[in-house]
């Protein structure tokens, strides 16, 4: 799996599910945001696809879910990114 997806509740499979992270990976290119605002020529399918996901990662966490599981998942996000 990409750096770019989270792994969250990996010990749970009731709960288990796969989100993009909010934070890219470090590297010597530019962001996806940057790349979508300034140079969306020079996006990869690749790009395009983890854009796509937090989109519809977005949409399903303010649409979909009950408060309680939310803020569950932001939780789980914020605790795997302090690690």
């Amino acid at each position: 799996m990409s750096d770019r997806y989270l792994r969250l509740f990996a010990d749970e499979p009731e709960k288990r599910r796969v989100f993009p992270s909010p934070v890219e990976p470090a590297s010597d290119e530019c962001g996806v945001g940057w790349k979508l605002r300034y140079a969306p020529d020079a996006l990869t399918r690749e790009d395009q696809m983890y854009a796509s996901s937090i989109l519809s990662a977005y949409a399903y966490l303010i649409c979909e879910m009950t408060a309680k599981d939310r803020q569950s998942v932001v939780s789980e996000i914020r605790r795997q990114l302090s690690a």
